[in-house]
Order: structure tokens, then C-alpha cells, then sequence
């Protein structure tokens, strides 16, 4: 077997290698059978369209394709999530393979969201050695200054050339102009030689993804990438001019399509494109008894940073294109199975060479009663916290593996492990030690019950990301179990400027009945704020799902916009006081001023009071929702995660309770809940459970008689810690009550006012919702004026 892997790394090395370094010819030969004229046209059918988890184009979109890889350029009409325009990159594949990639689109002055806008395509070239694409539009900032994009693909390439044209027309000079890209990964890990997962700004050759069955790498023709890198996006700059009047600049870029090698197959072209010398170094990755290990990770590693990054194959093969005269530390790491490092020297060529991994070990968890759950591992007795995979994935992110059936098989690496089940804040939790030995898989049974009831109201998060985001990776299927296990039983479907059909993932769920979707759109201008609008109609065949393209709108624009399409729709503020997005914060709300901002728009029907983790806000928040109520806008409260991850963004964190009159995710429609809010009947919380009560039934965004006794009731699972208790008249603090889980508190409040009650607690809510310290609010009661 042995001797197999060695003539298979032997082989490989040689072949990957020259290929990497060869670039393809611009005139093939007459007698070459293989090779594909590359071309480019206008889709006219659906099966002209890539496929894929990420897939995006439409008829009336532009595909380019050479028999080796295949991309579509969306025409200007069809913009998808942070993007103005079409005229850009938004689906690239290796032939018969799928799409993982989000969309590239041109970015100017290293000032997001500034970009290239586009009214035009074109096919320049149609078929030959090349094929061309070209988008004509101008700067987002300064129409004066006009932009050529081009998409090539020459015949042979496994590669995209992106060159990009700009031209000042206008009187003035343009000085210290940046060019670049916005780069929107998906679902792919992004890797960036020195750094790893690329976040912050960085000084970088080239910059690549792993999406598993595909890669994706990002290199500059000449010079090196600085600009930022952020949650699943990067913003690449690759030069920066001065444009006198008249004058134009053109830089170039790679966009390279690999296949499931990883990183190391991106990579090796990157280098190759930009005439970067490379020492190949190839070998196998087995266990202890010599067997191959498929789909490690193998990384190699300088002063403990990692510099390249390569996925073994199904004989447990790598390679990677390594700098020579450098040392290296290799290491390969699978789930549940731990490295053993190899130093290796690039000063001479390097034999196969074989990295050894643990067996693997496996912790079978189950959880009962039976139902979706999440599991979160913790390290201890010295045993660091586990990293079970990227934070967008259910199976397993950061510490935290989620089960649609409460049974789930997680590897780790040996060591001893906390493990501890959830399911919302409804229930309690469960926590058990075990140690992991290698090799072996160790049963760990745990047991939770619920814990507070909510007759009549559901848990609803209506602000949270999925793929069709943009700046989010986690997949529709992924996105319903999260919400499942952490006991939101409605589903508020709100990605930026796209409508989302989420139906076929609660069918693969098996979920029908189990979790409600209202359907929406966090409208996303990118200079006036984010807004949220629910329910909003599916328009399957429309761009981005019928959702207005709300990039550069207006508040009041988009508010139109959406009522014009669900005139009974609610609009909610989302984070409004978010530095660079927040509606209030932008405009220059001010809660001590009599009068809004001139153009202020009031319209509206919600505002998140509290928005994820964003506690430094909420006080600030509360003054503005305080000032709306005193001021006769009948506003609802709103408590939502703006997740965008699995882990580090919880959903359901906060999640708000709308009284729809069920507790039956499966008898609730889209009208109870629009009722519901609109009326104020909502109790925002991340974690206790706050009940307000008049004559037996909720007072929430009631209005009472004067003389009316209130009953409030604070209820939380063991793990939730509650001790104070705020009431506010008329947006000032009114009474303060020390209280425990289980509080009973009777008042009769004084007449001709509003009144909001806040619950909290100072212990955080680890590690269900790191980070988070308990609270919740109920929307206002309402007491009558003394007759």
C-alpha cells in the first residue's frame, strides 16, 4: 500500500507541478483533440446556468467557459447583496463541477461600499483562444470617472484575468486612487499565507478559499494585496494611482478555479501566474497502522505561522508549492486525530515524505429526550477547547456541534472534555466530563427537561443571515437546524436585500410543523441604515427573490418600496445606534432634542432595542424607543441575533416572544405575528422569560382601566441568572426590585401613563450564548388616565 501512495506522490508532484507553472498557450495547435476554445454568451436557459450551493445566475446573465472552467458575469440589472450593479463575477466552477463562490465585485478608494456601477455588458470576444466579457459603468462616489471591466478566460486556463480599465473624465485630478476587489467567500474557509484565516488588514501575495469540493484563489498580476478581510469577505487593494484629467490606469488580477485539493492547488497557480519560484514538496498522510487518511488538513507552518494549506486526497495524498531556501514545520491534522510535526528544508529538493496522524477518536452523544439540541465541548484538565470546524457550519463549528435527532458522533482529538446539552432558553441544560482516548469512541448520555412554559406566545428571531447574505456562509439547511436547537420556533428570513425561500430546508429538516417562516429582507442601504421589512411575497423569478435593490436608497425610499409591495408589511430598525449602519446614528438622532433631524423618517413600525451582544448600545437605544413613545410613535420593541454565524452569533440571542394566541409553531400564520407586533404584544429576551398579566391574561400592549392590579412574573431555566427587576413610567425609572427566578410581583401603577418592565442578570450566559448577560423587556403597558 505503501508503495503505491509513494508512486501516486511521486506522479502527482510532477504533474501538479507543471501544471502549475504552465500557462496556457494563446494559440493551441490544429492536431490538439483536448483543448476547448474558450466563449462567451448571454444565458438564454436554465441549463446554460452553474449549479451549486452558492449559484446565483439567471437567464439574461453572461456565462464564460473552456471546457476547464466556467463563471457568470450577472447582467446590470440582477445586483446581488452588497453590490450596486451587475457586471460582476458571481458564480465561477471547475466543468461539471459546482459553485461555491459568493460574488467579486470591483472596489474603489478602500472605502466600502464604494464601487463600480455598471449599466452595460457586452460580449467582446465570443469564442477563440480567449473569450471577453466586458462591463461598462462608472465610480458609485464620482461618475466622472469612467470604468472598463473586463472578464477574460483564455483556452486552457483554469483561471479568470480580471483587468479593469479606469478613466478620469471629469476637470479635476483623482489622487491616491485605490483599486481593488470585494471578494464575498460563501461558504469557503479563507486562507492567507502568515496570517491563516485572513482577518484585519493585511500585506499579502495572494489570498485563497477552500470550499471543499472547490477553491478559489485571488492574485494580483504584479504587486502584493493590502485592505481589510472580515467575516467572510475581503477587500483586497492592488494598486493606487493618481488620475490626472483625461488620464487612465489599468491593473489586473487572477481569479483562479481549482478543485478539492485545497488551498495548495489555488495556490501553486498563484505563484506560477506571478513568476514566484516554488519548491514542490509532496507526501502521504497515514494513521498508525499505515493506512491512508483521506481529507486531512496538511499546513506548513514558519515561526508557527501557517504559509500554505493543502487537503489530502482519497489515497491520503498532498502536495504543496513551497518557497524554496525556507524551513518548515509540517503538520496534518483530520477530526479527531492529532499530528505529528516533520521539519522539513526547501534548500534542495524534497523526497516524498510521510506525516503521521493519531488514530481517530470519536464522543457519541445523546441527548434525551430526543429532539434537536446543541452540544458544546469544552477542554479541561488542560485540554484546550476543541476547534470542530468553521463557525458557519451545524456539524460542527468552534466548540459546538449541532443534532436535528439529539444522537451526534463528534471526533476529537484525546483529552478530557465538559460536555453540555442545550435547546433554548426554555430548557435546562446538562453537563458531563468524559476523557477521550485515542482510538476510541466514548458514549456520553445527557438528560434535559423544559423548564418554563410560554402559553401563547412564540420565540421568534427576526433579524438573522444565511448564504444568500452575502456576508454570511451558513448554509439554508444549517440555518434551520441552528434555529431548531436553540428553540426559536419562528424563522425570521432577512438577508441583505434578497428574499429567501426556505421551504425546501424545512422539508429536508423534517420540520414542517416544527418552526414558522415569515419571509423578508434586511433592506441594506449602505449609507442610511439597515431596516428589516416582514412578510414580504417570494418573487422566485425576479432578481434577488423580488427584494428592492435598497443599496443606495433612501430610508424612505425603502419604506415605500416595501409597502408597495406588502402594503401590511412591518418595518423594523435594525441595531440603530451600530456605528457605519445604524439608522439613528447616521441621521444624528438626538433623544434630548424635541424634533427629529430634518428628513427623519418615523414610519416605522419596530426598532431592535437589542441587536445580538451589542449591549454597549442598548441604553443609547432605549432612550431613543423611550423618546418615540413620549412622543406619540407607538413603536414595538425588538430583540433579535443578527446572526451571521453558528457559534460567536447565536441565533435566538436575543429572540423575540410575539403573543400570536398559540405556542404551536405550526398553527401560527404571518398575520398572527404582524398582529402581534404591531400591537406591541412582544417580550424581548435572551434568557429569562418575562410575563406581565391583568385579570389572567397578558397586559403586553394592552391598554388597562386606571385602578387595574398587574401581575409580573420572571421565569428562567436553572442556568439563566436573573436579580433585577426595572420598572419605567413614561421612559424614566420608576421602581427597582431585587428579585430571583420564580418572582411574583403585584402592582397597581399610577394612572395616564406607559409602563416598560426590564429584567436582568449579572452572571453571563456561558457557554450556551458566550458573552451574553441576561435580559429581558416587555413592550409597554398602557394605563389610562383618572376619569
Amino acid at each position: 500500500m505503501l508503495r503505491r501512495a509513494a508512486r501516486w506522490i511521486a506522479t502527482a508532484a510532477a504533474a501538479w507541478l507543471a501544471a502549475c507553472n504552465a500557462r496556457p498557450a494563446r494559440s493551441p495547435a490544429a492536431s490538439d483533440p483536448v483543448r476547448t476554445a474558450a466563449r462567451a454568451y448571454r444565458i438564454e436557459r436554465p441549463e446554460q446556468l452553474l449549479s451549486g450551493p452558492a449559484a446565483d445566475g439567471r437567464t439574461g446573465d453572461y456565462r464564460i467557459d473552456n471546457g476547464i472552467v466556467a463563471a457568470v458575469v450577472n447582467a446590470p440589472d440582477n445586483a446581488l447583496g452588497f453590490a450596486f450593479s451587475g457586471g460582476n463575477v458571481i458564480d465561477a466552477a471547475r466543468a461539471g463541477g459546482d459553485d461555491a463562490l459568493r460574488q467579486v465585485f470591483v472596489y474603489l478608494d478602500d472605502q466600502f461600499p464604494r464601487q463600480a456601477v455598471f449599466d452595460r455588458v457586452d460580449v467582446a470576444v465570443a469564442e477563440g483562444d480567449e473569450a471577453v466579457l466586458v462591463a461598462r459603468g462608472v465610480d458609485s462616489d464620482d461618475p466622472a470617472v469612467e470604468i472598463v471591466h473586463e472578464v477574460r478566460l483564455a483556452a486552457g486556463a483554469d483561471y479568470l484575468t480580471l483587468r479593469t480599465t479606469v478613466r478620469n473624465r471629469g476637470p479635476q485630478p483623482v489622487t491616491g486612487y485605490e483599486l481593488g476587489d470585494v471578494i464575498q467567500w460563501g461558504a469557503c474557509e479563507r486562507f492567507a499565507p502568515g496570517s491563516g484565516d485572513a482577518r484585519g488588514r493585511l500585506d499579502l501575495p495572494w489570498v485563497a478559499g477552500d470550499c471543499g469540493a472547490v477553491s478559489y484563489g485571488y492574485a494580483a498580476a504584479r504587486g502584493r494585496l493590502g485592505g481589510p478581510h472580515g467575516s467572510s469577505w475581503s477587500d483586497p487593494v492592488v494598486d493606487t494611482v493618481d488620475l490626472a484629467p483625461g488620464a487612465s490606469s489599468t491593473y489586473e488580477r487572477f481569479l483562479i478555479v481549482g478543485d478539492g485539493g485545497g488551498v495548495a492547488t489555488v495556490a501553486g497557480r498563484a505563484l506560477a501566474l506571478r513568476g514566484e519560484p516554488v519548491r514542490p514538496v509532496a507526501g502521504t498522510v497515514v494513521d498508525p497502522r499505515g493506512t491512508p487518511v483521506a481529507d486531512a488538513v496538511v499546513e506548513a507552518l514558519r515561526d508557527g505561522a501557517p504559509h500554505m494549506r493543502a487537503r489530502s486526497n482519497a489515497q491520503g495524498g498532498f502536495a504543496l508549492p513551497l518557497a524554496p531556501n525556507a524551513d518548515y514545520e509540517l503538520v496534518a491534522h483530520a477530526p479527531g486525530r492529532v499530528g505529528r510535526p516533520r521539519s522539513v528544508s526547501t534548500a534542495d529538493p524534497v523526497a516524498p515524505i510521510e506525516l503521521l496522524v493519531s488514530a481517530q477518536s470519536v464522543a457519541r452523544v445523546r441527548v434525551s429526550p430526543r429532539g434537536p439540541a446543541k452540544i458544546t465541548v469544552l477542554g479541561v484538565d488542560g485540554t484546550p477547547d476543541p476547534t470542530l470546524g468553521p463557525r458557519h457550519r451545524a456539524a460542527g463549528a468552534g466548540r459546538v456541534a449541532i443534532t436535528r435527532n439529539g444522537v451526534v458522533d463528534i471526533p476529537l482529538v484525546p483529552g478530557r472534555y465538559r460536555f453540555v446539552a442545550s435547546r433554548g432558553i426554555e430548557w435546562t441544560i446538562d453537563a458531563r466530563e468524559a476523557a477521550v482516548a485515542s482510538g476510541e469512541t466514548v458514549a456520553v448520555d445527557l438528560a434535559i427537561e423544559r423548564a418554563v412554559a410560554t402559553p401563547g406566545y412564540l420565540a421568534g428571531d427576526f433579524h438573522q443571515h444565511a448564504r444568500p447574505s452575502g456576508d454570511a456562509a451558513v448554509s439554508l439547511d444549517d440555518r434551520v437546524l441552528t434555529n431548531l436547537a436553540e428553540g426559536v420556533e419562528i424563522l425570521g428570513a432577512t438577508d441583505h436585500n434578497a428574499i429567501t425561500d426556505y421551504a425546501a430546508a424545512v422539508a429536508r429538516a423534517g420540520a414542517r410543523g416544527a418552526i414558522a417562516i415569515v419571509t423578508g429582507v434586511e433592506a441594506t442601504s449602505e449609507y442610511y441604515g439597515h431596516f428589516n421589512a416582514f412578510p414580504l411575497p417570494l418573487a422566485p423569478d425576479a432578481p434577488r427573490g423580488g427584494a428592492p435593490n435598497a443599496g443606495r436608497m433612501r430610508p424612505g425610499d425603502i419604506f415605500d418600496a416595501v409597502r408597495a409591495i406588502a402594503p401590511g408589511a412591518i418595518v423594523q430598525v435594525n441595531h440603530p445606534r451600530a456605528a457605519g449602519i445604524g439608522y439613528f446614528r447616521l441621521a444624528g438622532f438626538d433623544a434630548d432634542a424635541d424634533r427629529p433631524p430634518a428628513g427623519f423618517r418615523l414610519d416605522f413600525d419596530a426598532i431592535e432595542v437589542l441587536n445580538g451582544k451589542r449591549f454597549d448600545e442598548t441604553p443609547d437605544v432605549l432612550r431613543d424607543w423611550f423618546w418615540l413613545l413620549r412622543h406619540g410613535h407607538r413603536v414595538t420593541a425588538m430583540g433579535n441575533s443578527d446572526s451571521h454565524y453558528v457559534v460567536g452569533q447565536e441565533v435566538g440571542y436575543p429572540r423575540s416572544y410575539v403573543g400570536a394566541g398559540t405556542d404551536d409553531p405550526g398553527r401560527v400564520t404571518p398575520d398572527a405575528v404582524v398582529d402581534a407586533i404591531r400591537r406591541g404584544d412582544v417580550v424581548v429576551t435572551n434568557g429569562p422569560y418575562l410575563r406581565v398579566e391583568a385579570g389572567g391574561r397578558s397586559a403586553v400592549g394592552r391598554t388597562l382601566p386606571p385602578g387595574t392590579p398587574v401581575r409580573v412574573s420572571v421565569d428562567a431555566a436553572p442556568w439563566v441568572h436573573v436579580d433585577t427587576l426595572t420598572l419605567y413610567r413614561d421612559g424614566t425609572e420608576f421602581e427597582r426590585i431585587p428579585v430571583a427566578a420564580g418572582a411574583r410581583v403585584d402592582r397597581t401603577l399610577p394612572p395616564g401613563s406607559w409602563y416598560v418592565f426590564l429584567v436582568r442578570g449579572s452572571r453571563p450566559l456561558d457557554p450556551v450564548a458566550p458573552g451574553a448577560v441576561p435580559f429581558a423587556l416587555a413592550n409597554p403597558v398602557w394605563i389610562e388616565p383618572a376619569r
